[in-house]
């Protein structure tokens, strides 16, 4: 669960990511499309998400405790839990279907009292926290582009829907806010807007 929270990857990718394709240093992972099951075997590179320190070490913990036991790094990161049925190789071998992934998940959330909800659903929950984490149009970007998302009007159309709840709390929150002044209202746009605008700003304040 951490790792997809740290990663937002789709679960067919989950069961099919091998060590080597884990970067601790950089924070990041490689999805090979010849090797791990993308979307549109599309290959990406993946940094980590900001979502907690304690999260990513979570993950971290697990790797190390993996590169002990595992005999090299073309091994699964999260291998298929022994079973019954002999295999020929010394390796830990991969999880066939992601549906693994789903009741793995629903055990998790039972043990914790939480309701159950599909792995996916934590892409979506990164998606909405694009904008409570984001500061500039730059970073919104870069969030967008580490789902593989090429343009972030993806993002917003199949991800980025509020709930009621949080759709009244925004609004209220916007009813009861104090006015910016013209300054302060120039300097958030400035911050907030593409690299290419910000540039054409300062060329038409530097003009004399």
């Amino acid at each position: 669960m951490a790792f997809l929270f740290l990663t937002g990857v789709r679960d067919a990718a989950l069961i099919s990511m091998r060590l080597k394709h884990i970067d601790l240093e950089n924070r990041l992972i490689f999805q090979n499309a010849k090797e791990v099951r993308t979307k549109f075997s599309k290959t990406m590179t993946t940094f980590w998400f900001p979502v907690g320190e304690d999260i990513g070490q979570i993950f971290i913990d697990w790797i190390n405790e993996r590169g002990t036991t595992a005999s090299s790094e073309n091994e699964p990161v999260f291998p298929r839990s022994p079973s019954a049925i002999p295999v020929k190789s010394g390796e830990s071998q991969f999880w066939q279907t992601a549906a693994s992934v789903r009741h793995i998940l629903k055990q998790a959330t039972a043990k914790a009292g939480q309701t159950y909800f599909v792995p996916h659903a934590i892409r979506s929950t990164l998606a909405l926290m694009i904008d409570q984490i984001a500061a500039t149009f730059e970073e919104r970007k870069a969030l967008s582009q580490n789902l593989g998302h090429e343009h972030m009007r993806t993002t917003e159309e199949h991800y980025g829907q509020l709930d009621d709840n949080r759709r009244q709390e925004l609004i209220e929150a916007m009813r009861i806010r104090p006015k910016l002044s013209e300054q302060e209202g120039f300097a958030e746009l400035y911050q907030n807007a593409p690299a290419e605008r910000r540039a054409l700003a300062r060329q038409i304040l530097e003009m004399r």
